[in-house]
């Protein structure tokens, strides 16, 4: 696990099936250090206040997942949406063909609802992420950006 200010990223190898997807989510929720019931009740008290170091991304590098599964990857829509109601967004970075056209053919992602923003390389992921950061902030931008 490799942290910035408000981004954390995890590298993920192997397979994700029926068997580990459980595992994978506690594992997520350990790494995060949140308890997501627990996280929600709090953020629904009239009482929250967010901590300035909260985390705002979660980038998942998955450059060695190897496989997934039909049934992991409803466990992770579910996941995902969890963490959406604690204003954790998830990208993920690095995904192979095969995980790639799982997940697309599953409608996990390019489908009529996307539920995670994909990107080739977690540097990629990692620069949204600032920008995002960087404009939420209200910080002007140092980098301009060039498209071609």
């Amino acid at each position: 696990m490799i942290e910035h200010r408000g981004i954390k990223i995890v590298h993920y190898s192997g397979g994700l099936h029926f068997a580990s997807r459980a595992v994978f989510k506690s594992n997520i929720c350990q790494f995060l250090n949140i308890n997501l019931t627990e996280e929600t009740k709090r953020r629904k008290s009239p009482n929250f206040i967010e901590a300035n170091d909260a985390i705002k991304y979660l980038i998942l590098d998955f450059t060695a997942l190897s496989y997934i599964d039909p049934s992991a990857i409803s466990t992770f829509k579910t996941f995902i949406k969890d963490l959406e109601l604690i204003d954790v967004q998830t990208l993920l970075a690095g995904c192979s063909p095969l995980v790639f056209e799982k997940m697309k053919k599953c409608n996990f992602i390019g489908g009529e609802e996307n539920y995670v923003r994909t990107y080739p390389t977690v540097h990629d992921a990692v620069h949204f992420a600032q920008k995002q950061l960087r404009l939420r902030a209200g910080v002007s931008q140092t980098i301009q950006e060039v498209r071609l």
